[in-house]
């Protein structure tokens, strides 16, 4: 799809994709990680913080990398738990 919608070689294009598949896995992983904090106040009392989704991105890409730039938008957003909306150009 690459090939033909973009007039990229295939070489590139596998590139493009596999980049994409790596940003992907990343944030696949960091995803686990995002969690709230336990803070110890003094008396005996504690805190502690809760991550979570406030809204909506917008994920606005080029048209000489829409596999990637898909990827690098919505990956990030999608591991915080937020929705994202793609505009296409």
């Amino acid at each position: 799809m690459e090939v033909v919608n973009n007039g990229k070689s295939i070489t590139e294009a596998r590139l493009d994709v596999d980049s994409a598949r790596l940003c992907i896995e990343y944030y696949a992983g960091l995803a686990r990680t995002l969690a709230g904090q336990h803070v110890q106040l003094p008396g005996g009392s504690f805190a502690y913080t809760r991550r979570e989704p406030l809204g909506v991105c917008v994920g606005i890409g080029a048209w000489n990398y829409p596999f990637q730039i898909a990827a690098w938008k919505s990956a990030p957003a999608l591991a915080c738990g937020r929705a994202i909306l793609s505009a296409p150009n």
